[in-house]
């Protein structure tokens, strides 16, 4: 287990991105590589580096940062950009280990509301694109065929998108220990593949 977890984690030299947290101001160019979550306030853009600006000179470099930047304008996965910022890492909260939250989703920074610069779209997986499109567009229907805070509570059970639910009733699921249902979980996923299997015999026949 110690080496595999040694194994996983990105080189701490100047081709990871890792490698200039708390420097002064960087330019660093990427791709959107998940599906931008909308919070309150900011939305979390996951990059995936490519390139960095050293000394007025571009070198490759890999490795992932977590970006919050305002709602608006929005973003999209597969979006390629350039974003001008400090790097740091992860913080630590007294109550969350936050910084290994994100290592076991490999990310090992963080920038805080930078500049950005889109430059190119629609570079991403277009299996991905699809599915990141399927999945907003049944959060849309969800949200014009059910009230709130139902219709929120279902994007989160069933799609997995948190994002619109109410601190007061995030909160409410915190106290009463019952969280654990707004994740994606087996459960979850026996009740959809279930749906599916039932569809499928119906359309086709056992």
């Amino acid at each position: 287990g110690v080496l595999c977890y040694q194994a996983s984690l990105p080189p701490d030299d100047e081709s990871s991105l890792r490698f200039y947290n708390g420097n002064r101001t960087v330019t660093v160019r990427g791709m959107v590589s998940r599906d931008p979550e909308v919070r309150d306030r900011t939305t979390h853009l996951r990059l995936s580096a490519t390139d960095i600006e050293i000394a007025g000179r571009w070198q490759e470099v890999s490795g992932n940062a977590l970006l919050f930047v305002p709602r608006y304008p929005g973003y999209e996965y597969g979006d390629v950009v350039e974003v001008t910022g400090k790097l740091e890492r992860p913080p630590q909260f007294d109550d969350f280990d936050y910084e290994g939250y994100l290592e076991r989703q490999g990310i090992f920074s963080t920038m805080l509301y930078p500049q950005i610069k889109v430059i190119d779209r629609g570079k991403g997986s277009k299996l991905l694109e699809g599915v990141y499109w399927l999945r907003n567009r049944l959060s849309q229907t969800i949200a014009e065929v059910l009230p709130e805070p139902q219709a929120s509570l279902a994007q989160g059970i069933i799609l997995g998108k948190r994002d619109n639910i109410s601190l007061s009733l995030r909160d409410t699921f915190s106290h009463t220990g019952t969280a654990h249902l707004l994740a994606i979980s087996g459960l979850h996923l026996s009740i959809m593949a279930g749906m599916l299997l039932s569809i499928g015999i119906w359309l086709f026949g056992k």
